[in-house]
């Protein structure tokens, strides 16, 4: 009797590897058909020059923040973001000179960044320009 052997092919472990394409191409167009391309907003602003000022004028327009509230122009009572807004852009920042259209921001406490940055979007909508003040230690 003969004993008959079978050759292993020497392609007996490969991979099939022929769909890998088909695969490839179908996630490339899923990516395609589900990716948005939306443009990020921000707010443009001028950052300080890093001169530093003296002393702050009683006159002076200034937004201070102390915790999660808003003042004007350091009164007692907080004010509303959407009254400090229409205040902002009822002076028409755009139409005054350059050291006229500043706008300081002053922060006390512990203020959330969204309120800084709510802050710089009012005025730079108003078209007005941020000199942010801190207290040095």
């Amino acid at each position: 009797m003969k004993v008959i052997r079978k050759r292993r092919s020497a392609f007996a472990g490969d991979i099939p590897v022929g769909s890998f394409s088909d695969i490839a191409f179908l996630l490339i167009i899923f990516f395609i058909l589900v990716t948005t391309l939306n443009k990020p907003r921000g707010v443009e602003i001028d950052l300080p020059a890093g001169e530093q000022a003296e002393t702050t004028e009683e006159g002076e327009n200034v937004i201070s923040m102390k915790d999660d509230k808003f003042f004007w122009k350091k009164d007692e009572k907080p004010i509303a973001i959407d009254d400090l807004r229409k205040t902002l852009i009822d002076m028409k920042l755009a139409e005054l000179a350059e050291d006229e259209q500043v706008i300081m921001i002053e922060a006390a406490g512990s203020v959330p960044w969204e309120n800084y940055y709510r802050a710089l979007a009012i005025v730079s909508q108003a078209g007005g320009r941020v000199v942010i003040v801190e207290e040095e230690e």
